[in-house]
């Protein structure tokens, strides 16, 4: 299904545009298989249900609770509320060719009564009457990953909150594994906005951009994020299992790359929820060439994994300002760690704390970061392969006043006078690459016509999203009949 050049909107958006109700909260529904939405403008979702005027609308602009995809959504203007995307976060969806009975369960084995398409490493759903879990979360379901099939007979070893525990599961019980999921997402070229008048805090809190509860193998590239300074997150691994019954909900194998982000909070990589339902632990997460504006933030990307370790994150060449707490931010309390994470070549902001803690990113390699030590401190000693300076001017930005202030986002490339031109661990400059940002944003990637190789660009054009992504005009004059 293909939809293509579309104007989605709540009537009383166009009615009476200042007004606090709407008569709709989703603009579409994605599911399914094979989908896309293209050249379309989704706008005017928000604000108080016009049924209940006093219950925030759960406004959402492109909403796909489950796959199996691929989805593809690309040059839109996508305007909402609470989230502008939403996927994942429906009940589970059984496959039947991956269910089978069981009987004879034990804490770490039963009978299946069908092994085909059972792997080793599966998560599988035992549904059981609702109980309370361990992290005092109700849910219906206990959660086991196979260790070894011999025939009929599995091992297996409960995880995570919703651990197998007693009492088990009756004789009979419907094991389920690899249900349904969203894999394949291609997000490019799109503006996604936020008026300033549903960031005033009237109507609640703007959720985020996109939450990501399920989500694998998504390139987001070549978008412009243009909302309220600080009025919401993007939250690009946020894997959640909603009611206990899909515990192979995952976030896997995403790329966020050439991006440009104005007003955006903070990017929030929380292994979702997990800690009150299983999930399965998020896998690579790519974060290259994005620039994130001079908007004051927490940190550039706030961290919470359970139920065990995620790893392999690589964070090269983006250019963030606006940090006050920390670059990456622990909020688990160390539960559990991000391992191996690259962190290479950005330009950043330090926060009071650098990596808040340090010790919740073990194996991490970084170097060759340019950070602008804000923290009132002696940098820490893991900085030791970056270049670490006390000032903006230190850097030798073309003009970081005047793209902080809204000018022209060129201003963020470094100016042939700086000391650190061509000391990226490539040999480009750190930071972002204004070029290939700018051929994302145009639709050339890979082309750098108009400007230089490095990261300093071009600075001419004017306003910070000029010849970039999918800023259409709002429609005009139409009849619908």
């Amino acid at each position: 299904m293909v939809f293509d050049r579309v104007w989605i909107h709540p009537y009383d958006d166009v009615t009476n545009p200042s007004g606090t109700t709407r008569s709709a909260a989703f603009a579409i529904r994605l599911d399914g298989q094979n989908q896309t939405i293209k050249n379309s403008y989704i706008s005017g979702f928000c604000c108080f249900q016009s049924d209940q005027p006093t219950v925030t609308a759960q406004s959402e602009g492109i909403a796909i609770p489950t796959g199996p995809g691929p989805f593809t959504i690309t040059n839109n203007f996508v305007e909402a509320f609470g989230w502008n995307i939403f996927t994942g976060g429906a009940s589970a969806f059984p496959n039947p060719a991956n269910q089978t009975t069981i009987s004879g369960a034990t804490l770490t084995g039963a009978i299946f009564a069908n092994t085909s398409n059972l792997l080793v490493g599966d998560y599988v759903a035992l549904p059981v009457p609702a109980y309370t879990n361990s992290s005092s979360i109700s849910t219906n379901a206990y959660v086991v990953v196979v260790d070894s099939i011999n025939g009929n007979s599995v091992t297996y070893h409960g995880v995570g909150p919703d651990a197998i525990r007693a009492p088990l599961p009756a004789d009979g019980t419907t094991a389920n594994w690899r249900g349904v999921r969203i894999v394949g997402m291609t997000v490019t070229q799109n503006t996604f906005s936020k008026r300033a008048a549903w960031c005033s805090g009237q109507y609640g809190v703007s959720k985020s951009v996109w939450e990501m509860k399920d989500g694998s193998n998504v390139l987001f590239e070549g978008n412009i994020v243009n909302i309220p300074p600080g009025c919401a997150p993007i939250n690009p691994a946020f894997a959640t299992n909603q009611d206990g019954s899909a515990p192979w909900m995952a976030t896997n194998n995403n790329t966020f790359r050439n991006n440009l982000f104005l007003g955006l909070g903070r990017m929030v990589a929380v292994q979702g929820y997990s800690y009150h339902s299983t999930v399965p632990p998020t896998g690579t997460l790519t974060i290259t060439n994005n620039l994130f504006d001079g908007t004051p933030r927490v940190s550039f990307i706030e961290t919470s994994t359970d139920p065990g370790p995620t790893s392999n994150w690589v964070v090269t060449h983006n250019t963030v300002r606006g940090v006050t707490n920390s670059i990456f931010h622990d909020i688990s309390d160390g539960r559990q760690p991000v391992a191996n994470v690259t962190f290479r070549d950005n330009i950043v902001t330090s926060g009071a704390y650098f990596f808040n803690p340090n010790s919740s990113y073990p194996g991490k390699i970084e170097d060759h970061n340019l950070i602008i030590n804000n923290s009132g401190s002696a940098a820490p000693s893991y900085t030791s392969g970056d270049f670490v300076v006390t000032s903006d001017a230190a850097v030798g930005f073309v003009n970081v006043s005047g793209a902080d202030g809204g000018g022209d986002y060129h201003g963020y490339g470094l100016a042939s006078t700086s000391p650190y031109k061509g000391r990226a661990s490539d040999g480009t400059d750190p930071g972002v690459n204004l070029g290939l940002l700018d051929a994302a944003l145009s639709g050339s990637v890979g082309t750098t016509s108009g400007t230089t190789s490095g990261s300093g660009g071009t600075t001419s054009g004017g306003g910070s999203t000029t010849g970039g992504g999918s800023v259409l005009p709002a429609p005009t004059n139409l009849t619908v009949k």
